[in-house]
Protein backbone atom coordinates (compact mmCIF):
# COMPACT_ATOMS: atom_id res chain seq x y z
CA UNK A 1 0.00 0.00 0.00
CA UNK A 2 1.36 3.36 -0.99
CA UNK A 3 1.77 5.69 1.94
CA UNK A 4 1.42 9.42 1.87
CA UNK A 5 4.45 11.41 2.94
CA UNK A 6 4.39 13.37 6.20
CA UNK A 7 4.44 16.59 4.20
CA UNK A 8 1.26 15.65 2.33
CA UNK A 9 -0.56 14.45 5.43
CA UNK A 10 0.29 17.60 7.39
CA UNK A 11 -0.61 19.77 4.41
CA UNK A 12 -3.97 18.03 3.97
CA UNK A 13 -4.74 18.36 7.67
CA UNK A 14 -3.72 22.05 7.70
CA UNK A 15 -5.69 22.74 4.52
CA UNK A 16 -8.78 21.09 6.02
CA UNK A 17 -8.51 23.07 9.27
CA UNK A 18 -7.88 26.28 7.33
CA UNK A 19 -10.91 25.70 5.08
CA UNK A 20 -13.17 25.05 8.08
CA UNK A 21 -11.81 28.12 9.90
CA UNK A 22 -12.28 30.42 6.89
CA UNK A 23 -15.77 29.03 6.24
CA UNK A 24 -16.87 29.62 9.84
CA UNK A 25 -15.24 33.05 9.79
CA UNK A 26 -17.12 33.91 6.61
CA UNK A 27 -20.42 32.77 8.12
CA UNK A 28 -19.79 34.82 11.26
CA UNK A 29 -18.90 37.95 9.26
CA UNK A 30 -21.90 37.44 6.97
CA UNK A 31 -24.27 37.12 9.93
CA UNK A 32 -22.79 40.15 11.65
CA UNK A 33 -23.04 42.25 8.49
CA UNK A 34 -26.65 41.19 7.81
CA UNK A 35 -27.57 42.02 11.39
CA UNK A 36 -25.86 45.40 11.20
CA UNK A 37 -27.37 46.22 7.80
CA UNK A 38 -30.86 45.23 8.92
CA UNK A 39 -30.56 47.33 12.07
CA UNK A 40 -29.39 50.32 10.03
CA UNK A 41 -32.32 49.83 7.65
CA UNK A 42 -34.76 49.78 10.54
CA UNK A 43 -33.32 52.91 12.13
CA UNK A 44 -33.39 54.72 8.81
CA UNK A 45 -37.08 53.96 8.28
CA UNK A 46 -38.00 55.00 11.83
CA UNK A 47 -36.06 58.24 11.30
CA UNK A 48 -38.15 58.92 8.21
CA UNK A 49 -41.29 58.31 10.30
CA UNK A 50 -40.09 60.96 12.74
CA UNK A 51 -39.50 63.26 9.77
CA UNK A 52 -43.15 62.79 8.70
CA UNK A 53 -44.43 63.31 12.24
CA UNK A 54 -42.43 66.52 12.55
CA UNK A 55 -43.79 67.82 9.25
CA UNK A 56 -47.46 66.96 10.02
CA UNK A 57 -49.92 69.66 11.11
CA UNK A 58 -53.56 69.30 12.21
CA UNK A 59 -56.37 70.58 9.98
CA UNK A 60 -60.07 70.13 9.59
CA UNK A 61 -59.68 66.72 7.94
CA UNK A 62 -57.21 65.45 10.46
CA UNK A 63 -53.59 65.99 9.46
CA UNK A 64 -51.95 67.95 6.70
CA UNK A 65 -48.39 67.44 5.39
CA UNK A 66 -46.33 69.70 3.13
CA UNK A 67 -45.93 69.03 -0.57
CA UNK A 68 -42.11 68.88 -0.39
CA UNK A 69 -39.93 67.09 2.15
CA UNK A 70 -36.30 67.27 3.15
CA UNK A 71 -36.00 63.63 2.09
CA UNK A 72 -36.11 64.12 -1.69
CA UNK A 73 -37.17 60.52 -2.35
CA UNK A 74 -40.60 61.28 -0.81
CA UNK A 75 -41.07 63.88 -3.53
CA UNK A 76 -39.97 61.74 -6.53
CA UNK A 77 -42.53 59.40 -8.07
CA UNK A 78 -41.67 55.66 -7.84
CA UNK A 79 -38.44 56.44 -5.98
CA UNK A 80 -38.74 53.31 -3.84
CA UNK A 81 -39.35 55.24 -0.60
CA UNK A 82 -43.01 55.76 0.30
CA UNK A 83 -44.83 57.37 3.22
CA UNK A 84 -48.42 56.69 4.41
CA UNK A 85 -50.74 57.77 7.21
CA UNK A 86 -53.69 55.61 8.28
CA UNK A 87 -56.51 56.37 10.66
CA UNK A 88 -57.34 54.12 13.58
CA UNK A 89 -59.92 52.42 11.36
CA UNK A 90 -57.30 51.51 8.73
CA UNK A 91 -58.39 54.14 6.25
CA UNK A 92 -55.60 55.75 4.28
CA UNK A 93 -55.44 59.43 5.18
CA UNK A 94 -52.34 60.48 3.25
CA UNK A 95 -49.58 59.15 1.02
CA UNK A 96 -46.37 60.77 -0.16
CA UNK A 97 -45.99 62.03 -3.74
CA UNK A 98 -43.60 59.17 -4.42
CA UNK A 99 -46.44 56.68 -3.83
CA UNK A 100 -49.02 58.11 -6.20
CA UNK A 101 -48.43 55.24 -8.65
CA UNK A 102 -48.73 52.54 -5.98
CA UNK A 103 -52.09 50.84 -6.61
CA UNK A 104 -52.18 48.56 -3.58
CA UNK A 105 -50.25 49.01 -0.41
CA UNK A 106 -48.50 45.76 0.52
CA UNK A 107 -49.26 44.66 4.04
CA UNK A 108 -51.81 47.44 4.72
CA UNK A 109 -53.67 45.17 7.11
CA UNK A 110 -50.59 45.14 9.33
CA UNK A 111 -51.08 48.82 10.17
CA UNK A 112 -54.78 48.86 11.20
CA UNK A 113 -55.41 49.93 14.79
CA UNK A 114 -51.71 50.05 15.66
CA UNK A 115 -51.57 50.92 19.40
CA UNK A 116 -50.21 54.34 20.28
CA UNK A 117 -46.45 54.26 20.91
CA UNK A 118 -46.05 50.87 19.24
CA UNK A 119 -43.27 50.41 16.70
CA UNK A 120 -43.25 47.77 14.03
CA UNK A 121 -40.63 46.73 11.52
CA UNK A 122 -40.73 43.98 8.95
CA UNK A 123 -40.63 42.87 5.36
CA UNK A 124 -43.48 42.47 2.90
CA UNK A 125 -43.98 41.93 -0.83
CA UNK A 126 -45.99 44.00 -3.22
CA UNK A 127 -48.41 42.63 -5.77
CA UNK A 128 -45.53 42.62 -8.26
CA UNK A 129 -43.54 40.45 -5.78
CA UNK A 130 -41.12 43.28 -5.17
CA UNK A 131 -39.80 43.03 -1.59
CA UNK A 132 -40.24 46.01 0.75
CA UNK A 133 -39.05 46.90 4.22
CA UNK A 134 -41.58 48.78 6.31
CA UNK A 135 -41.61 50.63 9.63
CA UNK A 136 -44.82 51.70 11.37
CA UNK A 137 -45.59 53.70 14.49
CA UNK A 138 -48.81 54.39 16.35
CA UNK A 139 -49.30 58.06 17.17
CA UNK A 140 -51.97 59.98 19.16
CA UNK A 141 -52.71 63.51 17.91
CA UNK A 142 -54.71 66.16 19.78
CA UNK A 143 -56.97 68.27 17.52
CA UNK A 144 -58.12 71.85 18.05
CA UNK A 145 -61.05 70.68 20.19
CA UNK A 146 -58.71 68.82 22.54
CA UNK A 147 -59.74 65.40 21.30
CA UNK A 148 -57.15 62.71 20.69
CA UNK A 149 -57.06 61.00 17.31
CA UNK A 150 -54.97 57.91 16.66
CA UNK A 151 -52.95 57.46 13.49
CA UNK A 152 -50.46 54.97 12.05
CA UNK A 153 -47.44 56.49 10.32
CA UNK A 154 -45.89 54.06 7.85
CA UNK A 155 -42.72 54.30 5.74
CA UNK A 156 -41.88 51.67 3.15
CA UNK A 157 -38.69 51.25 1.14
CA UNK A 158 -37.79 48.86 -1.64
CA UNK A 159 -35.48 46.04 -0.52
CA UNK A 160 -33.61 45.95 -3.85
CA UNK A 161 -30.83 48.38 -2.77
CA UNK A 162 -30.48 46.39 0.46
CA UNK A 163 -30.13 43.15 -1.45
CA UNK A 164 -27.62 44.66 -3.88
CA UNK A 165 -25.49 46.00 -1.04
CA UNK A 166 -25.64 42.64 0.73
CA UNK A 167 -24.73 40.72 -2.43
CA UNK A 168 -21.78 43.02 -3.13
CA UNK A 169 -20.53 42.54 0.42
CA UNK A 170 -20.88 38.75 0.27
CA UNK A 171 -19.10 38.55 -3.09
CA UNK A 172 -16.25 40.70 -1.80
CA UNK A 173 -16.12 38.77 1.48
CA UNK A 174 -15.85 35.28 -0.03
CA UNK A 175 -13.46 36.36 -2.78
CA UNK A 176 -11.09 37.86 -0.24
CA UNK A 177 -11.45 34.91 2.10
CA UNK A 178 -10.64 32.54 -0.78
CA UNK A 179 -7.63 34.65 -1.70
CA UNK A 180 -6.53 34.73 1.94
CA UNK A 181 -6.95 30.94 2.09
CA UNK A 182 -4.72 30.45 -0.94
CA UNK A 183 -2.06 32.79 0.47
CA UNK A 184 -2.20 31.09 3.86
CA UNK A 185 -1.97 27.68 2.21
CA UNK A 186 1.13 28.76 0.32
CA UNK A 187 2.57 30.09 3.56
CA UNK A 188 1.76 26.77 5.26
CA UNK A 189 3.55 24.85 2.52
CA UNK A 190 6.65 27.00 2.96
CA UNK A 191 6.52 26.72 6.75
CA UNK A 192 6.04 22.94 6.58
CA UNK A 193 8.97 22.54 4.20
CA UNK A 194 11.12 24.68 6.45
CA UNK A 195 9.92 22.92 9.62
CA UNK A 196 10.41 19.42 8.22
CA UNK A 197 13.82 20.15 6.73
CA UNK A 198 15.63 18.62 9.75
CA UNK A 199 13.69 15.38 9.21
CA UNK A 200 14.77 15.30 5.57
CA UNK A 201 18.36 15.89 6.68
CA UNK A 202 18.03 13.07 9.20
CA UNK A 203 16.67 10.70 6.54
CA UNK A 204 19.51 11.68 4.20
CA UNK A 205 22.12 11.04 6.90
CA UNK A 206 20.55 7.68 7.75
CA UNK A 207 20.84 6.80 4.06
CA UNK A 208 24.53 7.70 4.16
CA UNK A 209 24.93 5.34 7.10
CA UNK A 210 23.21 2.56 5.13
CA UNK A 211 25.60 3.15 2.22
CA UNK A 212 28.56 3.02 4.59
CA UNK A 213 29.65 6.62 3.96
CA UNK A 214 29.49 7.56 7.65
CA UNK A 215 29.18 5.57 10.86
CA UNK A 216 27.14 7.92 13.08
CA UNK A 217 24.66 10.79 12.90
CA UNK A 218 26.67 13.95 13.36
CA UNK A 219 24.44 16.62 11.80
CA UNK A 220 23.34 19.85 13.46
CA UNK A 221 19.82 18.83 14.42
CA UNK A 222 17.30 20.88 16.47
CA UNK A 223 16.73 20.13 20.15
CA UNK A 224 13.49 18.26 19.37
CA UNK A 225 15.47 15.63 17.42
CA UNK A 226 18.43 15.43 19.78
CA UNK A 227 16.97 12.53 21.77
CA UNK A 228 16.18 10.60 18.59
CA UNK A 229 19.64 11.06 17.08
CA UNK A 230 21.32 10.10 20.35
CA UNK A 231 19.25 6.93 20.58
CA UNK A 232 19.99 6.09 16.95
CA UNK A 233 23.71 6.57 17.49
CA UNK A 234 23.54 4.37 20.56
CA UNK A 235 21.67 1.74 18.55
CA UNK A 236 24.28 1.92 15.80
CA UNK A 237 27.11 1.48 18.31
CA UNK A 238 25.32 -1.48 19.84
CA UNK A 239 24.77 -2.98 16.40
CA UNK A 240 28.45 -2.60 15.50
CA UNK A 241 29.46 -4.26 18.75
CA UNK A 242 26.99 -7.06 18.08
CA UNK A 243 28.32 -7.58 14.58
CA UNK A 244 31.86 -7.63 15.91
CA UNK A 245 30.82 -10.21 18.49
CA UNK A 246 29.22 -12.37 15.78
CA UNK A 247 32.31 -12.01 13.66
CA UNK A 248 34.53 -13.13 16.50
CA UNK A 249 32.32 -16.10 17.32
CA UNK A 250 32.17 -17.21 13.70
CA UNK A 251 35.89 -16.72 13.37
CA UNK A 252 36.32 -19.01 16.35
CA UNK A 253 33.98 -21.50 14.67
CA UNK A 254 35.90 -21.35 11.40
CA UNK A 255 39.19 -21.77 13.24
CA UNK A 256 37.82 -24.73 15.18
CA UNK A 257 36.68 -26.45 11.98
CA UNK A 258 39.96 -26.00 10.16
CA UNK A 259 41.73 -28.72 12.15
CA UNK A 260 39.04 -31.41 11.67
CA UNK A 261 38.90 -30.61 7.97
CA UNK A 262 42.68 -30.86 7.68
CA UNK A 263 42.69 -34.17 9.52
CA UNK A 264 39.93 -35.51 7.26
CA UNK A 265 41.91 -34.51 4.17
CA UNK A 266 45.05 -36.17 5.51
CA UNK A 267 43.19 -39.40 6.29
CA UNK A 268 42.00 -39.86 2.72
CA UNK A 269 43.58 -42.71 0.87
CA UNK A 270 45.12 -41.31 -2.32
CA UNK A 271 44.02 -44.24 -4.46
CA UNK A 272 40.46 -44.41 -3.14
CA UNK A 273 37.75 -44.15 -5.79
CA UNK A 274 35.83 -41.71 -3.63
CA UNK A 275 38.82 -39.55 -2.72
CA UNK A 276 38.04 -36.93 -5.36
CA UNK A 277 34.39 -36.66 -4.34
CA UNK A 278 35.21 -36.44 -0.64
CA UNK A 279 37.89 -33.84 -1.35
CA UNK A 280 35.36 -31.75 -3.31
CA UNK A 281 32.84 -31.94 -0.48
CA UNK A 282 35.48 -31.05 2.13
CA UNK A 283 36.47 -28.08 0.02
CA UNK A 284 32.83 -27.08 -0.26
CA UNK A 285 32.47 -27.36 3.52
CA UNK A 286 35.43 -25.03 3.91
CA UNK A 287 33.92 -22.61 1.38
CA UNK A 288 30.58 -22.70 3.19
CA UNK A 289 32.23 -21.81 6.50
CA UNK A 290 34.02 -18.86 4.93
CA UNK A 291 30.88 -17.80 3.08
CA UNK A 292 28.67 -17.83 6.17
CA UNK A 293 31.36 -15.94 8.04
CA UNK A 294 31.32 -13.22 5.43
CA UNK A 295 27.51 -13.06 5.31
CA UNK A 296 27.38 -12.55 9.07
CA UNK A 297 29.38 -9.34 8.88
CA UNK A 298 28.19 -7.85 5.58
CA UNK A 299 24.95 -5.87 5.66
CA UNK A 300 24.01 -6.43 2.02
CA UNK A 301 25.36 -8.76 -0.66
CA UNK A 302 28.05 -7.26 -2.85
CA UNK A 303 26.65 -7.31 -6.34
CA UNK A 304 29.40 -7.82 -8.86
CA UNK A 305 29.46 -5.92 -12.08
CA UNK A 306 30.16 -9.10 -14.04
CA UNK A 307 27.45 -11.76 -14.03
CA UNK A 308 28.02 -15.33 -12.87
CA UNK A 309 27.10 -18.02 -15.38
CA UNK A 310 24.33 -20.13 -13.89
CA UNK A 311 24.74 -23.22 -16.07
CA UNK A 312 28.04 -24.38 -14.48
CA UNK A 313 26.60 -23.77 -11.00
CA UNK A 314 23.53 -25.88 -11.73
CA UNK A 315 25.56 -28.64 -13.41
CA UNK A 316 27.91 -28.94 -10.42
CA UNK A 317 24.98 -29.16 -8.03
CA UNK A 318 23.20 -31.75 -10.17
CA UNK A 319 26.34 -33.90 -10.36
CA UNK A 320 26.82 -33.74 -6.60
CA UNK A 321 23.17 -34.55 -5.86
CA UNK A 322 23.21 -37.44 -8.35
CA UNK A 323 26.04 -39.02 -6.35
CA UNK A 324 24.45 -38.32 -2.96
CA UNK A 325 21.11 -39.80 -4.07
CA UNK A 326 22.54 -42.45 -6.39
CA UNK A 327 20.33 -45.11 -4.85
CA UNK A 328 17.19 -43.30 -6.09
CA UNK A 329 18.40 -43.25 -9.73
CA UNK A 330 16.78 -39.83 -10.22
CA UNK A 331 15.93 -38.91 -13.80
CA UNK A 332 17.09 -35.33 -14.45
CA UNK A 333 15.44 -33.16 -17.11
CA UNK A 334 17.36 -29.91 -17.46
CA UNK A 335 16.96 -26.99 -19.84
CA UNK A 336 19.79 -24.56 -19.12
CA UNK A 337 20.27 -21.28 -20.92
CA UNK A 338 24.02 -20.85 -21.43
CA UNK A 339 23.58 -17.08 -21.56
CA UNK A 340 21.76 -16.83 -18.21
CA UNK A 341 23.79 -14.80 -15.72
CA UNK A 342 23.35 -14.16 -12.01
CA UNK A 343 24.48 -10.66 -11.07
CA UNK A 344 25.60 -11.32 -7.54
CA UNK A 345 27.90 -13.42 -5.40
CA UNK A 346 28.48 -16.90 -6.85
CA UNK A 347 28.27 -18.38 -3.36
CA UNK A 348 24.77 -16.93 -3.01
CA UNK A 349 23.80 -18.74 -6.18
CA UNK A 350 25.22 -22.02 -4.83
CA UNK A 351 23.43 -21.52 -1.51
CA UNK A 352 20.03 -20.74 -3.03
CA UNK A 353 20.04 -23.34 -5.79
CA UNK A 354 21.79 -25.93 -3.62
CA UNK A 355 19.05 -25.87 -0.99
CA UNK A 356 16.19 -26.10 -3.49
CA UNK A 357 17.82 -28.73 -5.72
CA UNK A 358 18.72 -30.83 -2.70
CA UNK A 359 15.11 -30.71 -1.50
CA UNK A 360 13.93 -31.73 -4.98
CA UNK A 361 16.23 -34.78 -4.95
CA UNK A 362 15.34 -35.60 -1.36
CA UNK A 363 11.56 -35.59 -1.83
CA UNK A 364 11.17 -36.67 -5.46
CA UNK A 365 9.97 -40.11 -6.43
CA UNK A 366 12.17 -40.50 -9.51
CA UNK A 367 12.23 -37.30 -11.53
CA UNK A 368 13.57 -33.75 -11.17
CA UNK A 369 13.14 -31.00 -13.75
CA UNK A 370 15.09 -27.73 -13.80
CA UNK A 371 14.96 -24.84 -16.24
CA UNK A 372 17.07 -21.70 -16.31
CA UNK A 373 16.00 -18.96 -18.69
CA UNK A 374 17.40 -15.49 -19.27
CA UNK A 375 14.97 -12.72 -20.11
CA UNK A 376 15.13 -9.14 -21.31
CA UNK A 377 17.36 -6.64 -19.51
CA UNK A 378 19.31 -9.18 -17.45
CA UNK A 379 16.25 -10.76 -15.83
CA UNK A 380 16.55 -14.46 -14.93
CA UNK A 381 13.86 -17.06 -14.19
CA UNK A 382 14.75 -20.40 -12.55
CA UNK A 383 12.19 -23.20 -12.19
CA UNK A 384 12.87 -26.38 -10.17
CA UNK A 385 10.22 -29.14 -9.95
CA UNK A 386 9.92 -32.72 -8.76
CA UNK A 387 7.42 -35.57 -8.80
CA UNK A 388 7.29 -35.99 -5.02
CA UNK A 389 4.36 -35.48 -2.63
CA UNK A 390 4.40 -31.72 -3.16
CA UNK A 391 3.50 -28.95 -0.69
CA UNK A 392 -0.07 -28.09 0.26
CA UNK A 393 -1.27 -24.53 -0.18
CA UNK A 394 -1.71 -24.12 3.57
CA UNK A 395 1.88 -25.25 4.21
CA UNK A 396 3.71 -23.08 1.67
CA UNK A 397 4.21 -20.19 4.07
CA UNK A 398 5.16 -22.56 6.88
CA UNK A 399 8.09 -24.17 5.05
CA UNK A 400 9.75 -20.74 4.72
CA UNK A 401 9.87 -20.26 8.49
CA UNK A 402 13.14 -21.07 10.17
CA UNK A 403 13.07 -24.41 11.99
CA UNK A 404 9.79 -25.57 10.46
CA UNK A 405 9.77 -28.98 8.70
CA UNK A 406 6.81 -30.80 7.19
CA UNK A 407 8.63 -34.14 6.92
CA UNK A 408 10.08 -35.29 10.25
CA UNK A 409 11.20 -38.64 8.90
CA UNK A 410 14.18 -37.31 6.94
CA UNK A 411 17.20 -35.53 8.37
CA UNK A 412 17.50 -31.74 8.49
CA UNK A 413 17.00 -28.71 10.68
CA UNK A 414 14.32 -26.92 8.66
CA UNK A 415 16.41 -23.84 7.92
CA UNK A 416 17.33 -24.39 4.25
CA UNK A 417 14.37 -22.57 2.70
CA UNK A 418 14.54 -19.88 5.38
CA UNK A 419 18.14 -19.22 4.32
CA UNK A 420 17.00 -19.10 0.68
CA UNK A 421 14.29 -16.59 1.62
CA UNK A 422 16.84 -14.40 3.44
CA UNK A 423 19.23 -14.36 0.49
CA UNK A 424 16.44 -13.60 -1.99
CA UNK A 425 15.31 -10.74 0.23
CA UNK A 426 18.84 -9.31 0.06
CA UNK A 427 18.58 -9.29 -3.73
CA UNK A 428 14.95 -8.13 -3.64
CA UNK A 429 14.04 -11.21 -5.68
CA UNK A 430 10.95 -13.36 -5.15
CA UNK A 431 10.13 -17.05 -4.95
CA UNK A 432 6.83 -18.63 -5.90
CA UNK A 433 5.86 -22.09 -4.64
CA UNK A 434 3.09 -23.97 -6.42
CA UNK A 435 2.12 -27.41 -7.69
CA UNK A 436 4.19 -28.99 -10.47
CA UNK A 437 2.80 -30.74 -13.52
CA UNK A 438 4.98 -33.66 -12.42
CA UNK A 439 2.83 -34.02 -9.34
CA UNK A 440 5.23 -32.58 -6.77
CA UNK A 441 6.37 -29.08 -5.83
CA UNK A 442 7.50 -26.29 -8.15
CA UNK A 443 9.83 -23.49 -7.04
CA UNK A 444 10.13 -20.48 -9.34
CA UNK A 445 12.79 -17.83 -8.67
CA UNK A 446 12.64 -14.46 -10.41
CA UNK A 447 15.46 -11.94 -10.46
CA UNK A 448 14.09 -8.85 -12.16
CA UNK A 449 16.21 -6.14 -13.82
CA UNK A 450 15.70 -3.64 -10.99
CA UNK A 451 16.89 -6.26 -8.53
CA UNK A 452 20.14 -7.27 -10.24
Amino acid sequence: MKRRSLNKRLLLAAAGILAIFLFLTGLALERAFVKSLTRAQEEKLHSNILLLIAAAEPDALGLRLPENFQEARFNRIASGLYGFIFTARGVELWRSPSAVMVEQIPGAAEFNKLPVGTRQYGRVRSTESEPFFYAARGVAWEDDDGKLAEYSFVVMESAVPYQQELQEFLTTLWVWLALAGVLLLVALVLVLRWGLRPLHSLARDVGRIERGEVSTLAGDYPAELAGLTQNLNQLLRHERLQRERYKNKLSDLAHSLKTPLAVARGALEPNSSDATTIEEQLQRMDDIVQYQLQRAVVLMPQLGREGVALTPVVEKLLQAMAKVYADKAVQIDSKLDRHALFYGDERDAFEVLGNIIENAFKYCASQVRIAVQSRAERAVAIVIEDDGPGIKDADRALVLQRGQRLDTRSSGQGIGLAVVEDILADYDADMDIRASTLGGALFELNFRPTQL
